[in-house]
C-alpha cells in the first residue's frame, strides 16, 4: 500500500568516510547504527544509534545561504537533506515514514537537536556555525533521529511526517540528555575539587563521555561512567576502562548496557519548570542562606557527613575537597534552625537547565519543611540565572522523590546504575566470530 500525500520528500542522501562534506548517493540501506557506507571521526560527538541520522531541510539551508553563507547540502554534515518539511521545527518523537510503500517504508524518530560544532565551520562565513544552532535560530538546525525501521532509501522517496507514538522515546529523551550532561558537569567538578584535594584521580572526557576512577576513593561519586544513554556503541571502551580500576565502577542507564544486567540502585528523573515549583513558607525559626564556598565548606561538609552516614575514607575526603567544591560552578544552601546549621543543598545551573542535587537534612530537623523550602528556594534561582527547565533524579520511593512531586515535578522515567563488569568482553567481528 502506498504512503498517502507525502509532506515532504528526500533531496539528498550524504554519505562520507569521516568528516564533511559528506556527498550525494543515489540510495542507501538503512541500518539502526545509520546509513551503511557513512563513517564518524569522532565517535564520541557523532554516530552511533541515538545519533543514527541526521536530518537538515533545505528551506534551512536556502535560508543560511541567503545570510551570506556557502552552505550546500550534505557540506553540514547531514545524512539527510529534506525538502517540503521543516524538519528543524518538528517535536522530539515525531515520526517520519519515508518511501513509497508503507509496508517497506523506513521509520525514524526524532529526539535531539544535533549541535553545530567546529567541524563544519567551513560551511559559514567567518567560520560562523553557530548559526545552525537551535538556541540562536529556532527551527534553523540539523536534528538527530532513531532508526525504528530499516530498509533502502532513495534520493526523491516521499516522506510522511507521523505524530509521536503514545510511549514515543523522543518525547522525553532530550530532558534525559540535557540530564545527563549536566550531571557529567556537576560530576567533573567533583572530580576537579578531589584532585585540588590532593586525591588521585583518573579522568576521561571525551565529548559526551565522561569516566573517573579513584584509587584512593571508594563509592560510585567517585567511580562512574556517565555519557552511555547517547554512546551505547562506546561500552566496550567503558568496560576497559572499569577493568583497570582499583574500586568496582558504576554506570549511568534508562536500560541496561548488557542482556539481564540489574542495577544496584533505581532513581527517576523528575521534571519541572521553575515557575511551576510550589512556594513554601518557613518557619520564623529557620533560615536559609547561600553558602561561602569557603568560610562555610566545613559546615557543608559535616552536615552532608551526619546526614547522609558516609563513613571513613570517604568523610575525610568530603572534608578535604568541600572548599574547592563550589568553585566549579556548583552553589551550595545552608539552613539554619535557631542559628544552628541542619541542613544543605546544591544547585547547578547550565545553558537553560538546572540541576537540583545533594538535600542533605539532619535527622533533628526533618519534617520541618525543608526540603520543599530548599526546592522552592533553588528554582527561584535557577530563574533568576536563566534556567527554563529543572531536572533531580531522587532515589526511586524515596522521600525525596515525594517531597519534589509535591513540589510540582513530574516524573518521566528511570535510570539504573550498574555495576560495570569487571572482566572485559572481546567485540564479536564483522562476522559474528569471538
Amino acid at each position: 500500500m502506498s504512503l498517502a500525500t507525502p509532506d515532504g520528500r528526500i533531496l539528498s542522501i550524504n554519505v562520507s568516510s569521516g568528516g564533511v562534506p559528506k556527498l550525494p548517493v543515489p540510495e542507501a540501506r538503512v541500518t539502526e547504527a545509520g546509513l551503511e557506507g557513512d563513517r564518524q571521526r569522532e565517535t564520541t560527538v557523532h554516530g552511533g544509534p541515538t545519533r543514527a541520522i541526521s536530518l537538515l531541510a533545505i528551506e534551512t539551508i536556502e535560508r543560511v545561504q541567503a545570510d551570506g553563507h556557502p552552505i550546500e547540502p550534505g557540506s553540514a554534515g547531514e545524512n539527510l537533506t529534506t525538502a517540503g518539511i521543516e524538519i528543524g521545527r518538528l517535536a522530539p518523537g515525531t515520526r517520519l515514514l519515508i518511501g513509497e510503500d508503507v509496508a517497506s517504508a523506513v521509520e525514524l524518530e526524532i529526539n535531539i537537536p544535533a549541535n553545530p560544532c567546529k567541524t563544519i565551520r567551513a560551511s559559514f562565513r567567518d567560520g560562523r556555525f553557530s548559526r545552525l544552532s537551535t538556541k540562536n535560530h529556532p527551527g534553523d538546525t540539523r536534528v538527530y533521529a532513531w532508526v525504528r525501521r530499516r530498509g533502502t532509501i532513495r534520493a526523491g522517496d516521499p516522506i510522511r511526517v507521523l505524530p509521536a507514538s503514545p510511549d514515543a522515546e523522543g518525547t522525553t529523551f532530550p530532558t534525559f540528555d540535557a540530564h545527563d550532561s549536566i550531571e557529567q558537569a556537576a560530576t567533573l567538578g567533583l572530580w576537579q575539587a578531589a584532585t585540588a584535594a590532593g586525591y588521585r584521580m583518573r579522568i576521561v572526557h571525551d565529548g559526551e563521555l565522561l569516566m573517573g576512577t579513584s584509587p584512593d576513593l571508594p563509592g560510585s561519586a567517585f567511580n562512574q561512567i556517565r555519557g552511555f544513554d547517547t554512546l551505547p556503541h562506546e561500552l566496550p571502551r567503558m568496560e576497559r576502562f572499569a577493568a583497570e580500576a582499583l574500586h568496582p565502577v558504576v554506570v549511568h542507564a534508562r536500560r541496561p548496557p548488557r542482556p539481564a544486567a540489574t542495577p544496584s540502585q533505581e532513581r527517576v528523573l523528575l521534571s519541572a519548570v521553575p515557575e511551576g515549583v510550589a512556594r513554601f513558607k518557613l518557619a520564623g525559626d529557620i533560615v536559609v542562606r547561600e553558602a561561602d564556598p569557603v568560610a562555610d565548606a566545613a559546615t557543608w561538609a559535616g552536615i552532608l557527613i551526619a546526614a547522609s552516614g558516609i563513613d571513613e575514607p570517604l568523610a575525610t575526603a568530603w572534608r578535604a575537597l568541600a572548599p574547592h567544591f563550589g568553585r566549579h560552578g556548583t552553589e551550595r544552601w545552608i539552613a539554619d534552625l535557631d542559628r544552628v546549621p541542619v541542613a544543605t543543598a546544591t544547585l547547578r545551573v547550565r545553558g537553560e537547565t538546572g540541576l537540583l542535587r545533594g538535600v542533605a537534612i539532619l535527622p533533628s530537623a526533618r519534617g520541618r519543611g525543608l526540603h520543599l523550602a530548599l526546592t522552592a528556594i533553588r528554582a527561584s534561582r535557577a530563574s533568576e540565572l536563566g534556567a527554563t527547565r529543572l531536572v533531580v533524579a531522587p532515589a526511586a520511593g524515596s522521600a525525596s522523590e515525594r517531597h519534589l512531586l509535591r513540589s510540582g515535578f513530574q516524573a518521566l522515567g528511570g535510570i539504573g546504575t550498574y555495576v560495570v563488569p569487571r572482566e572485559v568482553r572481546r567485540e564479536p567481528d564483522a562476522d559474528g566470530a569471538p
